[in-house]
């Protein structure tokens, strides 16, 4: 009689034991690739869409004419729905149509549930809207003369001024940062804190990123944004328009506000370099920043600062009396000259210093709409070239663009936008006859 033997209980336990770990380790496997397969899939169909409106472009050229916004889709994962084109350019439709098929409105819509940055980027930008400073951004000497990347450099510029403004020779960062918040900004220290910022995750940059999300909170004032934009505007004489006050009332070199002064006379110097658009003057504009270097981390470090500013704004200011654009008597714009242009205009609408102080506001305010989004990211914080970065560029493309939307565009937008749980908006643009497409999230594209 042959004797059947089976599994023992306990090789039974270890062949189940073995299976569960197994199945565990696929589902984990399983659960990290569908993800990156649906954004694959997401950024195939993006590129898909942006290829078929350039052919279109390309076959009937209906961008070719003007600037600005020529349409948009939104595409989202509902089942219903999910994709929706502007509809004041039939083109898109017919680009799509062309490449998808009639029935495309049913069949495409995206596989990855979490694309959600397109939700925070139009509350931002209806935020910035409501304030009545995207139209401005886009209308700015920063754009107008030169691009967006300009715009964000006058936010970045003073960011890399403070770095240098807070320089650690022989401080520990914590010891600098009680420093900073004792002299400059109070609440700069509150802002660090809660965001867990200590030890070694504190250094120069990250108190120099900080400082600019502490200037742009302070945006969502009104009277501040107010007081920023007389700085841009409001003048006895072009000197005492542009120059920093080296002593105050009470005697105090360095009051607590003197950063966003700072920060708001450079800005407003910058602008004034740009709009009038000659080599010489943006040469010492250059060299004014590059000269305050390797400054200690102390009050009198804010002198030093100040008193290259006020330099090169003299030497700027004395060029300026060489071309015959100021009066060297009355330090006033000579009527006729692009000097006058900028501060008083055509006496028909905002002069382009008005303009140029309101989208420095809305490029602060929305820094200040992300700013807890930079926070929470430490490897963002600790780039000292954050705000001139990809990632913060292609974030005001797409306010400047937005800006060029009507209103109730924004309002279709806002809210197909705000009822999906995943979202895209693509923004097709055309500058100088050529096409672009600005994605939101930009981050798709990188997929």
């Amino acid at each position: 009689m042959k004797n059947n033997k089976g599994f023992s209980l306990v090789e039974l336990i270890v062949v189940i034991a073995i299976m569960a770990i197994l199945a565990t380790v696929a589902v984990i496997g399983v659960s990290v690739y569908i993800p990156r397969a649906q954004k694959a899939a997401d950024a195939e169909l993006v590129n898909d869409i942006i290829y078929a409106v350039t052919l279109r472009d390309y076959e009937t050229q209906f961008a070719s004419n003007g600037n600005g916004v020529v349409g948009y889709v939104v595409i989202t994962n509902d089942k219903n729905n999910a994709i929706s084109v502007s509809n004041d350019n039939d083109e898109i439709h017919q680009a799509l149509v062309a490449t998808f098929g009639e029935n495309y409105e049913e069949e495409l819509r995206l596989a990855y549930d979490g694309w959600t940055d397109a939700d925070k980027l139009l509350d931002v930008a209806l935020t910035v809207k409501e304030q009545g400073n995207l139209d401005a951004i886009n209308n700015s000497t920063f754009l107008t003369q030169s691009s967006t990347e300009e715009l964000l450099g006058a936010v970045q510029d003073c960011t890399s001024l403070f770095g240098k403004l807070f320089e650690n020779e022989g401080k520990g960062n914590e010891e600098l940062l009680e420093a900073i918040s004792y002299i400059y900004m109070p609440e700069l220290k509150d802002m660090i804190t809660d965001a867990e910022y200590s030890g070694d995750n504190l250094n120069s940059a990250v108190v120099s990123n900080a400082v600019v999300l502490a200037v742009a909170q302070k945006v969502s004032n009104d009277n501040v944004r107010a007081d920023i934009i007389d700085g841009f505007t409001y003048a006895t004489t072009v000197r005492t328009h542009l120059v920093l006050p080296e002593t105050y009332e009470n005697g105090n070199k360095v009051p607590n506000s003197q950063l966003d002064e700072i920060a708001t006379k450079y800005a407003a110097t910058k602008a004034l370099v740009e709009y009038l658009n000659k080599p010489k003057y943006t040469d010492i504009f250059n060299q004014m920043f590059n000269d305050v270097d390797q400054l200690p981390a102390e009050a009198s470090a804010a002198s030093v600062v100040i008193n290259n500013i006020n330099t090169g704004v003299d030497l700027i200011l004395a060029e300026l009396v060489t071309d015959g654009q100021l009066n060297p008597d009355t330090q006033e714009p000579i009527e006729g000259t692009r000097l006058y242009d900028y501060y008083y205009g055509d006496g028909q609408g905002e002069t382009p210093a008005y303009i140029d102080g309101q989208a420095y506001v809305g490029m602060l305010s929305a820094v200040n709409e992300m700013g807890d989004d930079y926070l929470e990211d430490k490897v963002a914080m600790n780039n000292s070239q954050l705000f001139i970065d990809s990632g913060v560029t292609n974030r005001v493309n797409s306010f400047v663009s937005l800006a060029m939307l009507s209103d109730s565009d924004l309002e279709f937008l806002n809210n197909k936008v705000g009822a999906a749980e995943s979202a895209v908006v693509l923004l097709f643009t055309v500058q100088n006859g050529t096409l672009s497409c600005i994605p939101c999230p930009a981050e798709i594209m990188g997929e």
